[in-house]
Parts: structure tokens; C-alpha cells; sequence
């Protein structure tokens, strides 16, 4: 199988495939030449080419989400896309909707330990959808995303997410707005 053309986007589009059930073993700029996420067993490698099995794939329960770290502890992902992924991730679980349903805080951890949100989880209590297509980064660094968010009562507030580093990698540290 060919590998697929995506334009701008390799983690969007990787974690566009892990969210509706597909399991990603690579993907190819427009170029061919950039280096794209694989699965391999637990670990995330990278490679010029890719596959993406359909839905029907399943993802092992053993493999690491996108935005997690490497069996070596290395950091996944490298560029400002991984902060949106971090924040799409976090926003699944807590809406009940996992990208796997073993993606849990519990065995790949997004909230930094000892941030603000370590010790204020209930930041979005009542919160019950988001915006996925207005997830958004508002820092060039990929220190902060921006996400409009539904609580129960219907009411859209745009909150801001703000990204750091941990011994897991990317992790969100606070929540505002």
C-alpha cells in the first residue's frame, strides 16, 4: 500500500486515525521525506513511509497513545502539534470517549504532577463536549492550546490549556477561562 499524502498536520491526522478505532504504522508529507510516528510493540519510532490500517485494526493495549514517551523515556513527538494532541486526549477522557479505552491518567499520565491541575482536577467539572475542529494552538511554542467547551447546561466557554514537560513528556499543567 502506498503511503498516504497529509499536508501540515502528522499528528492531527495520526490522531484523527487512533480516535476513530485505526491503528497508525506511519504516515508521508507531501515531500515523502518527513518522519512520521510508527507502532512498533510499546514503542513510537519514525519512518518516511506509512500504512494505516482501517478502524477494524485494533490498537494492542500495550501501545502508548500518540504524546506519551518511548519505552527509553525519550519524548514522542517533537513539534507543536503533539501540545494540540496532548489536549484533544485529555478532553476524550474526561468526555468519556478515550482514544483506547486503556488510555487512562493512570497508565499514561497527561497532567503534570504537582502542577495546578495535578491539585485541582476537577478544573471542567460539568464539561460534556468540546470543539474538536477549533482545538487550537495560541502560543507558537506550543506552550498553550485553546479549546471551546460545552458544559452541561449548553454553555460554550473557550478555555486555555497550558503545556509543559514531565517524565511522561508533554503534560498539561493548568486550565483557565
Amino acid at each position: 500500500m502506498p503511503a498516504p499524502r497529509m499536508r501540515n498536520s502528522l499528528s492531527v491526522s495520526v490522531f484523527a486515525v487512533l480516535a476513530a478505532g485505526g491503528l497508525v504504522t506511519g504516515c508521508s508529507s507531501d515531500s515523502g521525506t518527513t518522519p512520521a510516528a510508527v507502532v512498533t510493540g510499546t514503542t513510537w519510532a519514525f519512518t518516511p513511509e506509512a500504512e494505516i490500517l482501517p478502524p477494524s485494526a485494533t490498537v494492542p493495549s500495550s501501545t502508548p497513545p500518540p504524546g506519551t514517551t518511548t519505552a527509553a523515556g525519550g519524548a514522542v513527538w517533537t513539534n507543536s502539534g503533539d501540545a494540540v494532541t496532548t489536549v484533544r486526549r485529555y478532553l476524550l477522557r474526561w468526555t468519556g470517549n478515550p482514544v483506547q479505552a486503556d488510555d487512562t491518567e493512570g497508565r499514561y499520565p497527561l497532567v503534570c504532577a504537582g502542577s495546578t491541575l495535578a491539585n485541582n482536577p476537577g478544573r471542567l467539572t460539568g464539561t460534556i463536549g468540546f470543539a474538536d475542529d477549533q482545538v487550537k494552538l495560541t502560543q507558537s511554542d506550543g506552550s498553550a492550546v485553546s479549546v471551546p467547551v460545552r458544559n452541561s447546561s449548553g454553555v460554550t466557554t473557550t478555555r486555555t490549556f497550558t503545556v509543559g514537560t514531565g517524565a511522561q513528556g508533554l503534560c498539561l499543567s493548568d486550565v483557565t477561562g
